[in-house]
């Protein structure tokens, strides 16, 4: 049986932006994308990767974009299909919300 994996891109921003220079209220990447993580139903998904900056040796920047990838252990790739129009259909905050189904290989 194939595993399907849907990767997740929230971009808000052209570039990053050092946080002194926003000029007003920013939406944060990394905040939406954990938002639309939260929204996806419990089960058979698991986040498999998160691609953040991190923490330690940061500086203050607002990011850009934030990514992840989510493997859906059964369903099949409908399953995945309908994952990336849900995610897709209610962008937050005006993000520019990406998203991409692929093979994760076969399960054990």
């Amino acid at each position: 049986m194939r595993v399907w994996a849907v990767e997740i891109e929230v971009r808000c921003l052209r570039r990053p932006v050092h946080s002194g220079r926003g000029g007003g209220v920013l939406p944060d990447p990394i905040q939406l994308l954990c938002r639309l993580l939260a929204r996806l139903p419990r089960g058979e998904l698991r986040v498999a990767r998160l691609d953040a900056p991190r923490l330690l040796g940061s500086i203050n920047q607002i990011t850009d974009a934030a990514r992840a990838r989510v493997r859906l252990g059964a369903g099949g790739r409908e399953a995945a299909r309908r994952l990336a129009r849900r995610l897709r259909a209610r962008p937050p905050q005006g993000a520019s919300v990406r998203v991409r189904v692929s093979t994760a290989g076969k399960s054990p």
